[in-house]
């Protein structure tokens, strides 16, 4: 940027002198040279600053994607083993109690910025899905029982 910057100065530098032959003239162009200079500095910052923000956002979008790739594993393998259990109802209650166990940590370990209200509101429904599942099976047959 700063050869960039060296290029065009003097050019518009020598209009200036051009235009301004007597003593104001050099007092303006004086001013013309602190402002372009002034100029330079603050977009290299402007880009500086732009580049650092596009790094870290990149950075970010990555961890939130591994991040979301491992908890979407570390789910899958919780399912997976709440199938060793024969009795549905124990499977929602393993499956419950994990889920809430890492939901918990989300919010414990300032993971909710990364992964957003969202994704904890949609985890927290679906632990209510198991808990309703849970009843359910669990207590099903004994309403039936009492209703029939």
């Amino acid at each position: 940027m700063e050869k960039a910057q060296s290029r065009s100065t003097p050019n518009v530098l020598l209009d200036f002198e051009m235009l301004f032959t007597d003593e104001s003239g050099e007092l303006y162009c004086n001013e013309v040279k602190a402002v372009s200079s002034g100029l330079g500095e603050a977009t290299m910052g402007t880009f500086v600053e732009f580049e650092n923000a596009v790094k870290g956002e990149n950075s970010r979008r990555a961890l939130r994607g591994g991040l979301l790739s491992l908890i979407t594993s570390l789910e899958a393998n919780l399912e997976e083993k709440s199938r060793l259990y024969d009795d549905n109802a124990l499977q929602y209650v393993f499956l419950m109690n994990n889920i809430l166990y890492i939901v918990q940590k989300v919010k414990d370990f300032e993971l909710r910025n990364l992964l957003g209200d969202r994704w904890i509101r949609t985890h927290r429904g679906q632990i209510r899905q198991w808990h309703t599942s849970y009843l359910r099976s669990a207590w099903g047959e004994s309403i039936d029982v009492f209703e029939g």
